[in-house]
């Protein structure tokens, strides 16, 4: 018998209470949150637990203390306007009162207009993002409806960036950069799940405390170019221009989407350093090998690196333009902080 003893539990065929005994059997693997269950006890769905003795099922207590949350900033509309100079905001404040922990799932933007995004936390957590990186690479709003599209196909982060509140209130916060010439009303959201499970039995608020606690040891994070992938007005057709994503000391990580933004098309060849392998056989043309944050192109072996890696991302012009070309490439990855694999 688990140390833990029961967890109140709740059957759906009688709507009453129930009391569950805790074994000493490891969770069914799954990103969601679990409970240890006695061989007796299999997991149905993400939310119900079948007793195979009786045949009756029960309802996930942590179920119960679970919720979708919906965060976004304040004020919920940010206005940047270039006739007065602010293309780049001051940090936008996405708050989080003390009611309990949040994980960030989703993204999703409407705006009158492109712009880059930097996200971090004031309060320890490092940026997501080696820079600035275009919205619609990591976030939905953009499609043949234009910048104002419903929210029914969010961008899904590679796994939740877990955000505990402790006993105060937390300041999540992101920047802007208007890239457009024209006034930009901006409005972000991001989407997830949050527990408030201040308000249950001692047993299920250890159960989440366990399953919260190592959250810190991987986090989603956004990479690009290390320098702004611009290319020079008048530079010739079919010249090759290289540039470097190097991984961050403090932690691996494992990429699972790219996703393109550019004003002209272009071929890339992708080359992971360490051993010069060629991840193409030739240049490919952005179209074949990226998407955008409606429909990101995932990759069929995510892509691992070491902390201190470099990925090369080789650019080829298919034209001879009159103005810069600019690219904004993104790798939604994972990072894994070092001895935690």
């Amino acid at each position: 018998m688990s140390d833990l003893g029961y967890i109140e539990g709740f059957n759906i065929e009688t709507r009453q209470p129930v009391r569950i005994p805790l074994g000493d059997a490891e969770p069914v693997p799954t990103s969601k949150v679990g409970v240890p269950l006695r061989p007796e006890r299999v997991r149905v769905s993400t939310s119900l637990i079948k007793d195979t003795r009786n045949g009756r099922i029960y309802l996930d207590p942590m179920k119960r203390f679970a919720k979708p949350y919906w965060l976004g900033t304040e004020p919920k509309s940010v206005l940047m306007t270039p006739a007065t100079g602010n293309f780049r905001s001051i940090p936008v404040v996405m708050p989080i009162d003390r009611q309990g922990p949040v994980e960030i799932d989703y993204s999703y933007f409407q705006s009158t207009g492109d712009f880059a995004l930097t996200i971090f936390d004031p309060e320890g957590r490092p940026m997501l993002m080696n820079r600035e990186i275009h919205i619609r690479t990591i976030a939905s709003g953009f499609n043949t409806q234009g910048l104002g599209a419903p929210a029914g196909r969010p961008f899904i982060w590679p796994e939740p960036w877990f955000l505990n509140t402790g006993e105060g209130k937390r300041n999540f916060q992101v920047g802007f950069l208007n890239l457009t010439n024209v006034d930009n009303a901006i409005r972000l959201v991001f989407h997830g799940r949050r527990f408030y499970y201040q308000s249950s039995s001692p047993n299920v608020r250890e159960r989440y405390e366990k399953y919260y606690k190592g959250r810190a040891l991987t986090s989603p994070f956004f990479y690009t170019t290390d320098q702004e992938c611009r290319i020079p007005a008048g530079t010739p057709a079919g010249t090759v221009i290289e540039f470097n994503i190097r991984i961050r000391d403090e932690a691996d990580a494992l990429m699972y989407k790219f996703t393109s933004v550019s004003n002209f098309p272009y071929e890339l060849k992708l080359v992971e350093q360490s051993g010069q392998r060629e991840l193409m056989t030739d240049f490919v043309r952005v179209e074949n090998a990226a998407g955008d944050g409606e429909l990101p192109f995932l990759f069929f072996e995510p892509m691992y690196f070491e902390a201190g890696m470099k990925l090369t991302f080789r650019v080829r012009t298919l034209t001879t333009e009159t103005e810069d070309l600019l690219i904004w490439p993104t790798f939604t990855s994972s990072r894994i902080m070092r001895g935690t694999k």
